[in-house]
């Protein structure tokens, strides 16, 4: 769950308000300050003016006048070389860009105040811009976001800024929330920022209206919807024909909702949606529908779709990341439970990948720029196919015209002929060495994608049927800290590291006949027991897991040709699973199942340089391999679960038969 976007937006205009150089525009009127400014002499009175002139027009909620003003301060203070002006403009840019959802923006001219301020040796307008710029992060899900906050803080308690140590404070309390999902730690911070609000202050008001937002989004998150209820109900005359109206109307829905209140959640729903959409606010409209199609799902199926789909159309068109996330899975979701399993499928894979953007943007953004450059090379070499069965066509072109000459000038050209005669056979002869080697190295490509079987399958039907598999071993990898160390690595020097341990991993699953199912940015996945089953696939999977296990920890203590050493965490669970292909430009072997889901949460739940296995994957292993119990560990949407660490292996001899088996197989 992600806190509200409203009090990113309350911070930022309660610290706008308070901001050094404003008062001024406090109590001037937009009349009186183009007065002022047509009157001024002084050019960085003037850039002050437009300054003041802008953040009443942006306060006012006119964002493009405010723009359009603020533009004229900045030009005006960079040809007067007035750089405390400057500063200010740039961060009226910044708000303006963040009330606009333009991120990027807001955090770029945040900075580049920051670094006017930085030397001009203002420490107020430095902990200002850190903090907005904290704001920010938080906003986006950064962990950039605690390099500001932290700052910000330290700079306030020097200046005994009470307003703004709040802010920063608040700020810091949405970071473990949103991006580290510690919400009790996120709560001390709350309690800490409660502290400073009730020493009392100007504009202590809109500062309790705001905290009282947290308040009822702690209370949803632990469910105490009672609370919720109270808390949003109490807020709503103030929301009433504001921005954030129905926002509050879907708060309260939510409410309802965990009260099994459904009717009257529809009714308030609805009503969010309208508002949202008279207001023009897409984002707020698409979590309203998303939240009404779970309410009238149980009720409806078939209209809950209809408003799912309504929901996918406008988070696709507003480029609503995690909307779109969370509408695919709840179309999943729907689609299940109505029997739809194609829908249901082609939904949960558009999930997935929206997931694995949304969790790993840091770093993939890095993996994907490499990635683009290997496509590449892979489309340079498909030109090279097209271009080699371009010769073969012009050779053919060529050959008739050598016989339909042989053929007119038979009589007196029989030399000729027997030379076009040579000249076929050994086009002939050069065209199917062409053929095959393509025909080879297509089918190569093609193994290295997906298992013999299903690659067949392929060849042979053009599609491939889902199959389920009654008992699958799953494993999960993840690097400890990859990526804080990937921050400081090149695109090349990243791809070249992840391959330089993916190799080793691919050689040690094929060892045990195992099947590698996907990477995503640091972590890989492979199955055992598909696409042929097999009694002993979970022990195959624990050897191989110690087999990386052993590789990880030589490089990490006898590093190699520069590759940094990494920790290692491993998870594996065995159970029920369906595999196929999806896709139908670039193919993709994939399994599905809750088999997958709890293997990803023993990843999470283990320790660096440990294997983590469930008690069904235990029980399979126990009379091979050393295992300590964990007891039971609580596992998000899974309650308590029995874990176990694997130690070592009780017999080696075992092994033997496991490698003769793969290798008869």
């Amino acid at each position: 769950m992600q806190l509200k976007n409203k009090i990113y937006k309350i911070l930022l205009v309660c610290l706008l308000c308070i901001l050094p150089g404003m008062g001024f525009a406090q109590e001037a009127s937009v009349e009186e300050l183009q007065k002022n400014i047509a009157t001024a002499k002084n050019d960085s009175i003037k850039t002050d003016l437009y300054n003041d002139l802008a953040f009443l027009y942006t306060t006012s909620g006119d964002l493009e006048q405010g723009k359009a003003t603020v533009d004229q301060a900045l030009k005006l203070a960079k040809q007067v070389e007035y750089p405390a002006g400057e500063a200010e403009a740039l961060k009226i840019l910044g708000i303006i860009s963040s009330y606009q959802d333009d991120r990027y923006n807001a955090i770029n001219y945040s900075k580049q105040a920051l670094d006017l301020y930085r030397k001009l040796g203002d420490t107020l307008g430095m902990a200002n811009m850190e903090s907005n710029i904290g704001a920010f992060y938080v906003d986006i899900g950064s962990a950039l976001a605690i390099d500001y906050i932290i700052p910000s803080i330290q700079k306030s308690e020097q200046l005994k800024d009470t307003v703004r140590i709040m802010s920063a404070t608040l700020n810091l309390a949405a970071f473990y929330f949103n991006k580290m999902k510690q919400p009790e730690k996120a709560e001390e911070y709350f309690k800490q920022a409660k502290a400073y609000l009730d020493t009392g202050f100007e504009g202590q008001e809109d500062w309790s209206l705001n905290y009282q937002a947290y308040q009822g989004e702690f209370a949803l998150y632990k469910e105490e919807y009672e609370a919720a209820l109270a808390i949003f109900e109490k807020m709503l005359p103030a929301e009433e024909g504001g921005p954030y109206h129905s926002e509050t109307l879907r708060k309260i829905g939510s409410s309802l909702y965990g009260l099994k209140r459904n009717r009257e959640a529809e009714q308030v729903l609805v009503q969010a949606i309208e508002v949202a959409e008279t207001a023009q606010s897409f984002e707020d409209m698409v979590s309203a529908q998303i939240l009404y199609g779970k309410v009238i799902r149980e009720r409806s199926p078939q209209q809950a779709v209809n408003v799912f789909e309504e929901a996918l159309d406008l988070a696709a068109s507003g480029g609503y990341l995690y909307e779109l996330e969370q509408v695919h899975l709840e179309l999943y979701n729907t689609y299940r439970n109505i029997g739809q399993y194609s829908d249901a499928l082609r939904h949960h894979e558009y999930y997935l990948e929206l997931k694995d953007s949304i969790l790993n943007i840091e770093v993939n953004d890095k993996v994907r720029y490499a990635q683009l450059n290997f496509d590449l090379d892979k489309k340079e070499d498909q030109i090279q196919m097209l271009e080699q069965r371009s010769e073969i066509a012009d050779l053919q072109q060529k050959r008739q015209k050598s016989v339909t000459i042989a053929t007119i000038a038979v009589a007196g050209l029989l030399l000729l002929l027997v030379l076009g005669m040579f000249n076929r056979y050994k086009f002939i002869k050069k065209a199917n060495s062409l053929i095959n080697k393509e025909k080879e190295r297509s089918e190569n490509l093609l193994l290295n994608i997906l298992p013999e079987e299903t690659a067949q399958e392929l060849k042979e039907k053009g599609s491939v049927k889902a199959k389920h598999f009654d008992s699958v071993t799953v494993m999960f990898t993840d690097f400890v800290g990859f990526t804080k160390s990937s921050e400081t690595m090149g695109p090349e020097e990243l791809v070249r590291n992840v391959d330089y341990f993916f190799s080793k991993f691919d050689t040690i699953i094929e060892k045990y006949g195992l099947e590698k199912i996907k990477t995503i940015g640091d972590a890989y996945m492979c199955a055992a027991g598909l696409p042929f089953p097999s009694e002993n696939h979970a022990q195959k999977m624990l050897l191989a897991a110690l087999d990386i296990i052993d590789f990880v920890d030589q490089v990490r203590n006898d590093p190699n040709d520069g590759i940094p050493g990494f920790e290692i965490r491993i998870g594996i669970h065995t159970g029920p699973v369906v595999a196929g292909v999806v896709g139908t430009k670039k193919f993709a072997y994939d399994i599905w199942g809750d088999t997958v889901n709890v293997a990803s949460r023993m990843e999470s739940g283990s320790h660096s340089g440990r294997i983590n296995i469930s008690e069904t994957t235990y029980d399979l292993v126990r009379e091979q391999f050393k295992c300590t119990y964990r007891g039971e560990i609580e596992v998000k949407n899974k309650g308590m679960l029995k874990m176990y660490f694997v130690n070592s292996i009780k017999d080696k001899s075992f092994v033997t038969e496991v490698l003769e088996e793969t290798k008869a197989g």
